[in-house]
């Protein structure tokens, strides 16, 4: 589908499929790509003052499990970044000293600034009775416009960062205690991204 002067492309069929054009409309959904993760994991060794990206396992070498890939289908799209996180900080100071961000490849994307983020995680309880059975979570979005070329895969990751203490740990999906009864709160965590037509 081209305009009346041939120049620009709505939409094109590539006989088994049709696919968005670099006609589209500015501000036009492309796509929508995104992970969901539904195991409780545990990440542990998260030294203060460092920027990790959530895994399963030791920080910095464990398995990722909230980051996505999308290739864009127009050359200088934007982005819009959306994820959310539910589990628990084994150290109950994490809660009040941490920040998460986004990373696009290896480029933190965050606020300036000594402990400068995205968005800070939700403060659930106030008493330390409360902590190994009662989670935290948090929900961010970000704007990105990183000037990339149509079909250059581009990997997103869900980034956190704690000044408590070297060596703090964080459940994820769950509660630092795992057990499965009333009282100790599971559910799931996600990051998506969405391709927006420049």
């Amino acid at each position: 589908l081209k305009d009346k002067t041939g120049t620009r492309t709505l939409a094109s069929d590539s006989g088994s499929a049709w696919s968005w054009g670099s006609g589209l409309p500015s501000g036009s959904i492309v796509q929508v790509q995104y992970t969901q993760y539904t195991d409780i994991g545990y990440m542990s060794s998260i030294d203060a003052e460092t920027y990790y990206v959530i895994c399963n396992g030791t920080a910095g070498s464990g398995t990722e499990v909230l980051n996505v890939t999308i290739t864009p289908k127009i050359t200088n799209s934007k982005f819009l970044l959306e994820a959310q996180w539910m589990g628990e900080f084994d150290e109950y100071g994490q809660q009040h000293n941490s920040t998460f961000a986004f990373y696009r490849g290896s480029t933190i994307l965050k606020q300036s600034g000594a402990s400068g983020g995205i968005q800070v995680p939700w403060i659930t309880y106030a008493s330390l009775s409360n902590d190994d059975t009662t989670p935290n979570g948090v929900f961010l979005r970000y704007f990105d416009s990183p000037s990339i070329s149509a079909g250059t895969a581009t990997t997103y990751k869900l980034g956190y960062r704690q000044h408590t203490s070297d060596g703090s740990n964080m459940r994820i999906n769950g509660t630092i205690s795992t057990t499965d009864a009333s009282g100790y709160e599971r559910g799931i965590s996600s990051i998506s991204v969405t391709e927006i037509a420049p």
